[in-house]
């Protein structure tokens, strides 16, 4: 008697999800292949990231892990006459034949469907994506707030001059003076904001793939807006008897070298493609 199960002679594909269960085994590599290089990509762009130039450049790089590389070059070398001189355009060919699902409306939309349905705990809405995006909003927030309360003050100091000169019986410097290093450490804040979203930004573009690595220009300012705050945290208590000013300043010159080491983290998708 036999005792193999009903179930043991089917497929791999028949237990799959929907939308990839009616799918060739070389296009199943396929969309496992892109979804791993492109964990984060929508299902309607992965057509258009995973062109053939796209794939054998990323073959031919250090940018992915060397498993998904040697995945990459096993899939490639499955193309009928890849590698072989006067047959490119077959090969390209073949790699539309192999890709035309990923443009079918019926497959992304299902393929969305059943992403989104994997998604159910609030740790797991709260990607990594979701956390840069959140980032990047509130530096680009903040960055508008403290730069129109830095100009503000600026003006203010500057009427103030203006009365001191011109109306005033006696010029208050302590004032002007505390008036002028608020309204620097609101603007050198603002700055910092500036560089925290592209640093967020640089981090949503590592989420979708292979990206050119961050400017260095980034850190040497954050370096240097930080020694800034951290000096005007100093100067501070010599002129408000509260610590809020020495506080706001210190906390700014924190954030500027958590973004430097941040903008000087990972620089290539290689580097955090199995976070």
């Amino acid at each position: 008697m036999s005792t193999t199960s009903p179930g043991s002679n089917r497929s791999p594909t028949e237990d799959a999800p929907a939308h990839l269960s009616k799918l060739s085994p070389q296009q199943a590599q396929l969309y496992e292949l892109v979804t791993a290089i492109w964990p984060s990509a929508p299902s309607s762009e992965l057509a258009g990231k995973a062109t053939l130039s796209e794939l054998v450049r990323l073959a031919s790089s250090d940018e992915l892990p060397s498993d998904r590389q040697a995945q990459l070059i096993l899939y490639l070398y499955a193309i009928p006459g890849y590698g072989l001189t006067g047959a490119e355009e077959e090969v390209e060919r073949h790699h539309g034949v192999v890709l035309a699902f990923l443009q079918r409306e019926v497959f992304i939309h299902t393929a969305a469907g059943a992403k989104a349905a994997t998604t159910k705990t609030t740790a797991e809405r709260f990607t990594p994506r979701t956390r840069w995006n959140l980032c990047q909003t509130l530096s680009g927030n903040w960055r508008l707030i403290a730069n129109a309360v830095s100009l503000l003050l600026f003006v203010s100091m500057l009427v103030g001059l203006v009365r001191g000169f011109f109306s005033s019986p006696s010029l208050d410097l302590d004032e002007l003076t505390k008036t002028g290093v608020l309204a620097v450490a609101v603007a050198v804040s603002a700055r910092c904001a500036k560089h925290v979203g592209a640093v967020a930004g640089y981090k949503l573009a590592l989420l979708d793939g292979p990206t050119p690595p961050l400017p260095l220009l980034h850190t040497f300012e954050l370096v240097a807006l930080s020694a800034v705050a951290f000096a005007g945290s100093l100067l501070a208590p010599k002129l408000w008897e509260s610590s809020t000013v020495e506080m706001f300043l210190y906390l700014t010159s924190t954030v500027a070298m958590i973004t430097a080491a941040g903008a000087v983290g990972p620089r290539k998708a290689k580097s955090i493609a199995n976070k």
